[in-house]
């Protein structure tokens, strides 16, 4: 990667930056002369003006920083206390920009004061958490990692967006940003840790809020399900392998929890006017109880029209409802819970095929006849069939599912919801995962660390909800 040329920066910015206008007029000059005749001279032409387009943008980005990293170092003088750390001096750094060049600047370096931290002092070029220093000036302009915000901004968008990192690399080098997966990975992990940061602290202050919320006298639907991926654990173990010399390790099937928050229209069909909410989290279910709860005060669901809440039956859901009503403030008559009806109709398959002495005919008769009862909300009708087939040795798997069902009949009334417009699958969120966790992290010996699969995954389901704006 070329660096950008030059030391400190000069008085006069405006000087600076007319030398600059004047190079790049008599590269412009140079073109404007070029003349075209086939497909391949106007593709190196478009490609050359691209390049001097870059070139203007990361040469007046250089100055234009260099000049106020240096305003920003001497309005606080040598020896000064910076929030806790004390000036070394000052040092040279490299950072990234937007358009891909590097730039060197000379700031003011600090170190945390060595008072303030116990511990034995560690050894020569043994940073640690403690022994990082950092520059004021370039903090301040919210340069870190050795890229500017834009540059780390866009790398996240494609470390999220892409299939893989190598697939991210590929297509930041396309657009003139050469970079190793290594680094990639760091801005793009450390960008989405930022990012979580940033979210909980909104979610922490959504009780203040006093003004109402964007979904106020909305129709609003909020669904969870899980995904699947492999999350590594535990240190590296095991004989080293004769070809890599490499230890294995644990990395077991972890479930994500995605969110989904969205908002209808009279006929329970997506309004697709409005930007959906996309989330989700690798901890326990309390803390997808939070998450849930969190965003939808921040949203103002309080003040909703109608909040409905969609799921697959899991018991961690349905057992906290009462609290979830309580914790958004929206009055109980205003609030619908719904068994989604695919997951119930999967589990009355099962109940079918625990009777393996049927045939495949009258399987099918039996399915065809209660699935009509399941839609119609009859679901009284369908746990008497279900318990009709609690005998013989397959009777107590038979009763889990029957069970299923009589716990969760007074979200099973299908009929009802549909008559009132309310829609009855969990589609939405379905389709989240599947694009969020399935498309990104879940492929054949991809194995993550919880944290980092943590960060790419709040990254990718902000991006796929058209909500990443780069800040």
């Amino acid at each position: 990667m070329k660096q950008v040329e030059g030391g400190r920066m000069p008085q006069n910015l405006a000087a600076e930056i007319t030398k600059i206008l004047a190079d790049i007029t008599a590269k412009c000059q140079e073109l404007a002369t070029r003349k075209l005749s086939s497909p391949a001279d106007m593709l190196g032409f478009e490609r050359d003006v691209e390049g001097l387009k870059t070139e203007f943008g990361n040469r007046v980005s250089a100055a234009v920083i260099r000049a106020n990293v240096e305003r920003l170092d001497q309005e606080k003088p040598r020896g000064h206390r910076h929030d806790g750390s004390t000036s070394m001096g000052m040092r040279s750094t490299t950072f990234r920009l937007l358009g891909g060049a590097k730039v060197k600047v000379t700031a003011r370096y600090c170190l945390p004061v060595r008072g303030e931290h116990r511990g034995r002092r560690r050894a020569v070029g043994r940073l640690g958490q403690w022994g990082r220093g950092w520059y004021p000036a370039l903090v301040q302009l919210g340069i870190q990692d050795g890229a500017t915000p834009a540059l780390a901004s866009e790398v996240a968008w494609h470390a999220a967006e892409a299939a893989s990192m190598e697939v991210a690399q590929q297509a930041l080098a396309r657009r003139g940003v050469k970079m190793d997966r290594k680094a990639i990975r760091r801005l793009a992990y450390r960008y989405g840790q930022r990012s979580l940061r940033l979210r909980d602290a909104l979610i922490q202050a959504a009780g203040d809020r006093e003004s109402a919320g964007p979904l106020a006298g909305k129709r609003v639907v909020a669904s969870v399900d899980g995904g699947r991926c492999r999350v590594r654990s535990g240190e590296k173990r095991g004989r080293r392998r004769a070809k890599t010399r490499h230890r294995g390790y644990n990395a077991p099937w972890r479930e994500p929890k995605v969110l989904t928050i969205y908002t209808i229209d009279e006929r329970g069909r997506r309004d697709r006017r409005e930007l959906p909410l996309h989330d989700k989290t690798m901890k326990d279910a309390d803390s997808v109880f939070a998450l849930i709860v969190g965003y939808l005060r921040l949203l103002g669901a309080a003040d909703a029209a109608q909040l409905v809440l969609i799921g697959d039956g899991a018991r961690w859901i349905w057992d906290r409802l009462d609290r979830l009503i309580t914790a958004v403030g929206i009055p109980p008559e205003r609030f619908v819970a719904i068994v989604d009806y695919y997951h119930a109709v999967e589990h009355l398959q099962k109940a079918a095929d625990l009777r393996e002495n049927w045939s495949a005919t009258k399987r099918k008769d039996w399915m065809a006849r209660n699935k009509k009862h399941l839609r119609a909300g009859h679901v009284e009708t369908v746990i008497q069939a279900i318990n009709d087939l609690c005998v013989g040795r397959r009777a107590k798997a038979m009763r889990t599912e029957r069970n299923y069902f009589a716990r969760n009949a007074e979200r099973m009334r299908y009929r009802t919801f549909e008559h009132r417009g309310l829609p009855i699958g969990s589609g939405a969120v379905e389709s989240a995962v599947r694009r969020l966790v399935n498309l990104r992290l879940k492929s054949n010996a991809t194995y993550w660390l919880k944290q980092n699969a943590e960060a790419i995954l709040h990254l990718r389901a902000v991006l796929k909800a058209g909500r990443f704006r780069g800040t």
